[in-house]
């Protein structure tokens, strides 16, 4: 996220880093970065704070759905995934309140990349390359939940699409967003309905453990070469085309993927997209850096349906 939560206390977020994980915290550095969760520096480690009423999430409880997706990532022997690290009782993640789950993950020392898809064929093979040994890890009991094929947001979506009627008042962008939404809504409500046929027809065996969002700006290259994956709040087990689609996008050549869920897919990411941003705009918000990139993005969202 781009801004950060303004009731978040600070000084309380850092009692728990001591309390938690044993860390002497001597001030939070905020890193503007990325999207649905918030990150701080402090004391040589990164700080994810996700808020749990965000509606980023599918699952009826956001703080089971990343307890278990962090406890399933700290669980894997696989030297690509920079997992959140336990704390003094062992748990990977900790509330802060009622609002705010924290987690804290090792600094890794390398190079970030953009958001972005997997742009090269040696970039695009050495992403595949440790796919295919997530997709055969073995699935620890009780711990990866199942794919739902839910999209996030979606009753945001659907309530905005209900509410075109008034003018949005929520804040600087809420009518703009309605009048783009309304200029579009008949296309919407179609993509809707052709994502829950091909949800209908998807199968529901062969799934595997899956990251869920393997595209550039969650990867690194560590100092040693190494590529690594990071971000693991969104860690179900389910088809594997929900990673390689990140790769391979539409095309299955050389993969063995099936076309048609590497497209249902590409369409889920599409309504997710589309969702989270209208729900942004749709509820109460202030102009921020946050809130005018929500802004481009749905624009691009909805000129991509």
């Amino acid at each position: 996220m781009l801004t950060a939560p303004a009731d978040l206390d600070l000084d309380e977020l850092a009692a728990l880093l001591e309390r938690g994980w044993g860390l002497d915290v001597d001030g939070l550095e905020y890193l503007p970065v990325g999207f649905g969760s918030h990150h701080w520096r402090a004391a040589g480690h990164f700080v994810t704070v996700d808020e749990l009423d965000a509606g980023h999430r599918v699952a009826d409880d956001p703080f089971d759905a990343l307890a278990r997706a962090f406890a399933t990532a700290a669980w894997l022997d696989l030297d690509f995934v920079v997992a959140p690290i336990p704390d003094a009782e062992g748990r990977v993640l900790r509330r802060l309140g009622s609002r705010f789950a924290v987690a804290v993950l090792p600094w890794v020392d390398g190079e970030s990349f953009d958001w972005g898809y997997w742009d090269t064929d040696e970039t695009r093979s050495e992403m595949l390359a440790l796919l295919d040994r997530l997709h055969a890890a073995s699935v620890p009991d009780g711990l990866p939940r199942r794919e739902s094929f839910g999209i996030p947001s979606r009753d945001a979506l659907e309530t905005a699409l209900r509410d075109l009627g008034r003018e949005w008042t929520g804040g600087p962008f809420a009518e703009r967003a309605r009048e783009l939404l309304a200029r579009h809504a008949d296309l919407v409500r179609e993509r809707l309905r052709e994502y829950d046929e091909r949800v209908a027809r998807a199968p529901r065996d062969g799934w595997v453990l899956t990251h869920g969002e393997p595209h550039r700006g969650n990867a690194m290259r560590a100092r040693d070469g190494r590529l690594l994956l990071v971000d693991w709040d969104t860690t179900l087990v389910a088809p594997r085309e929900r990673d390689l689609w990140f790769v391979v996008g539409r095309d299955p050549r050389g993969t063995g993927a099936d076309p048609e869920l590497l497209d249902l897919y590409g369409r889920w990411w599409a309504l997710a997209d589309l969702a989270v941003f209208t729900g942004v705009l749709y509820r109460p918000h202030a102009d921020d850096d946050q809130t005018r990139a929500s802004w481009d993005n749905l624009v691009e969202d909805v000129g991509a349906l």
